[in-house]
């Protein structure tokens, strides 16, 4: 299986996860100029939830949460700012930036993560 094939195997498997745990999925690769946001969820608390997948099976590059660079993570805050003005959304409604590991085939959610 190529790695694109693999990597949106392993984001309906978080979007899976994430249902099953009372999130409401609203956006799946939702993309602009700025770059693309793998999930956009709603917690069971009502929040908006952007999620980025990743994965590794096997930490010879690093770890999957590595990736997830100071650079990755302003490009998804830049990303969910234009979601936010597209949709009309509320700047008082509450926001949060997961992140959804996968490694050696294990999930790990990390809430909060930046």
């Amino acid at each position: 299986m190529n790695k694109r094939l693999l990597g949106k195997e392993y984001e309906t498997q978080a979007a899976e996860y994430l249902c099953r745990n009372g999130y409401k999925i609203l956006e799946k690769n939702y993309a602009c100029r700025y770059g693309e946001i793998d999930l956009i969820g709603e917690s069971p608390e009502k929040m908006i939830v952007f999620i980025e997948v990743k994965a590794r099976s096997s930490d010879a590059f690093g770890s999957a949460g590595m990736a997830v660079t100071k650079e990755k993570q302003q490009k998804i805050r830049r990303t969910a700012r234009r979601y936010i003005c597209e949709h009309r959304l509320a700047w008082e409604r509450d926001y949060r930036f997961d992140v959804i590991l996968f490694e050696n085939h294990r999930l790990e959610h990390i809430e909060n993560a930046f």
